[in-house]
């Protein structure tokens, strides 16, 4: 088992604190950590990428997109046959290990080749011939854990730092590298995936009913299809949710289950998306759209009833841990060319909606672009509500909805999409966006919700 403490008197030469865990530390040392690992597996795969077979290896299993963009697990190149004994060194090892285990989450280092992206766009756009018989001496190499501190509010380009393997099979530094240059040109990113669950499987959202919902990973590291029980998220271990992604007050006693009361329900999609900012560095690229939300009653109180009712947080279909539910990943282009998005993708289900007072009606909601640690959480906390029937004006607690995103120079990338409620009652509308047929046109995203 890999264990994250650090061993030690003293502050380490890397900057390490010793015997603390690696996500308890700074975020300058958790993205300084994970840099550093990620540094050790690009100077091994450039040492295999001397090998032209290698190159045309990787790409073949780039161009599978097995997670919808031209990228692959290093752990999946290692399966192959002709590959397996060349890619299983101490040194890729090393740096894989160091990402397992870390308070019992597992992440994945993959290898991302933006220009294959690029040539599809062309070719969809216009006549477009790639360059082809890439020579092994001319890929650059980025090595990246989403380093703010690497990016500079005067950097428009969005340049990063690129290598090149020298004569001494030791990364070396090339130049700076922006986007343009990766579309043109042969860079590889070894950075962590963002779409896999903690067994390495990628899981998106399934067809269930004529909507998508998030398909979570199974603890068998299977997806789970439609229908049946399958469909439910796994139950936590027994020991509770663990990990630097886990959000305990998604868990009772903090959010329990609305009681079924026999009332009538509705459902909730939403139908239709425009994303306007990518919110995400192009060596990431595509844009993970997430979401998360908690049920309430009018008053945030068990079945609304008046003060000194205990507040209560109602579970919502889209419970998660602080990475939220993917609702789509939105390549570059879409963003770029402003497409309206057919998304039908399932907000709420069986959402009770008969008794304005004692049933949820408020579904509060945040929608943002998620990033995997080490990036930070943004502590997204909506304020309470004032009882808004005959009784006492007492409002009720914030709740939190807290998510992981990069904040990138500190231009506030890290800033969601979108907060608001959307209320299944019709004398409620005032108070959130009804549930049927509400439409909203933000700076940053477009969407019209719909009653299904």
């Amino acid at each position: 088992m890999f264990i994250f403490i650090l061993i030690g008197c003293q502050k380490t030469d890397s900057g390490f604190e010793n015997s603390v865990p690696i996500t308890s530390q700074s975020t300058h040392n958790q993205i300084d950590f994970a840099n550093k690992q990620l540094k050790q597996i690009t100077e091994g795969i450039a040492l295999l990428a001397k090998n032209k077979d290698f190159v045309s290896f990787v790409h073949t299993e780039a161009k599978k997109k097995f997670d919808g963009e031209y990228e692959v697990l290093i752990q999946n190149l290692q399966k192959n046959t002709n590959w397996k004994e060349a890619l299983n060194t101490l040194q890729i090892n090393s740096g894989l290990n160091a990402f397992k285990n870390i308070e019992g989450s597992n992440f994945y280092p993959q290898i991302y080749i933006p220009k294959f992206q690029h040539e599809e766009d062309m070719k969809e756009e216009k006549n477009y011939t790639a360059p082809t018989n890439v020579a092994a001496d001319s890929i650059v190499y980025i090595y990246y854990a989403g380093d703010s501190e690497v990016d500079s509010a005067t950097n428009e380009n969005e340049s990063y730092a690129g290598y090149v393997l020298n004569g001494s099979n030791q990364l070396e530094y090339w130049g700076m590298v922006n986007e343009e240059y990766a579309n043109e040109n042969e860079v590889w990113i070894i950075s962590l995936n963002e779409s896999v669950g903690n067994n390495g499987n990628f899981c998106p959202p399934q067809l269930i009913d004529g909507v998508y919902q998030y398909c979570p990973e199974a603890i068998s590291g299977v997806c789970c299809g439609g229908g049946g029980g399958n469909d439910d998220p796994p139950p936590p271990p027994p020991t509770g949710c663990t990990g630097p992604d886990c959000d305990p007050t998604m868990d009772a006693p903090f959010t329990v289950p609305f009681p079924d009361l026999g009332h009538a329900k509705v459902n909730c999609k939403l139908e239709r998306m425009i994303i306007k900012d990518a919110k995400e560095s192009w060596l990431a690229g595509a844009s993970e759209i997430s979401i998360r939300a908690k049920l309430h009653t009018h008053n945030n109180r068990a079945l609304g009833n008046f003060y000194p009712a205990a507040e209560e947080n109602y579970t919502s279909l889209q419970k998660s841990n602080y990475l939220g539910k993917l609702i789509k990943k939105v390549k570059r282009k879409q963003i770029r060319r402003g497409d309206d998005m057919v998304v039908n993708y399932a907000l709420e289900t069986n959402w009770q909606a008969q008794y304005l007072y004692s049933d949820p009606i408020f579904f509060d909601f945040v929608i943002f672009e998620k990033d995997n640690w080490p990036a930070g959480l943004n502590r997204y906390k909506p304020n309470g509500r004032i009882d808004q029937r005959a009784g006492p004006s007492v409002e009720t607690l914030p709740w939190d909805l807290f998510y992981r995103s990069a904040d990138h120079a500190n231009e506030g990338r890290n800033t969601p999409y979108y907060t608001a409620s959307i209320v299944n009652n019709w004398d409620y509308r005032s108070f959130g966006l009804y549930y049927n047929g509400a439409v909203v046109n933000g700076s940053q995203i477009s969407f019209k919700i719909l009653g299904y």
